[in-house]
């Protein structure tokens, strides 16, 4: 009887282990595709930013000297930007971050579920073997 409520409990704790993790990652799904439009458009604007930042830096010459005060502006551009979209996405990408996590140490504790249940087959096995013995 021991052995059979052991098993009905591991079994349970795998059930509600499993129905928490498919929770947790279709939930992650969802955040994923709600914060990925927000994060493309803005990595378009960082893209842009960081692409006239680049070009105005490398017209910097002596030849062109308003060229470095172009660059410094599109650097400030750049980073203000960036700033917008921590701003803007940051709680989003801290939600995901968090729900990997969390579908992570589900599929964990499933492992753990499983380890539990190892002695059991191996005392099974013993059982089984030990009657088998007296049976021949």
């Amino acid at each position: 009887m021991g052995i059979l409520a052991i098993a009905e409990a591991t079994q349970t704790m795998g059930v509600a282990n499993c129905d928490a993790q498919s929770t947790a990652a279709l939930w992650l799904i969802y955040l994923v595709s709600c914060n990925l439009p927000l994060t493309m458009a803005w990595s378009t604007v960082l893209n842009k930013d960081q692409f006239n930042y680049f070009q105005d830096s490398l017209a910097v010459s002596a030849a062109n000297p308003q060229g470095a005060a172009q660059a410094a502006a599109d650097f400030t551009t750049c980073t203000a930007d960036q700033a917008s979209m921590n701003a803007a996405t940051g709680f989003q990408t801290t939600m995901v971050q968090n729900e990997k996590s969390l579908v992570k140490n589900l599929g964990n504790a499933m492992d753990q579920v499983y380890d539990v249940e190892s002695p059991l087959a191996q005392l099974l096995k013993q059982t089984t073997n030990l009657i088998l013995g007296f049976a021949s």
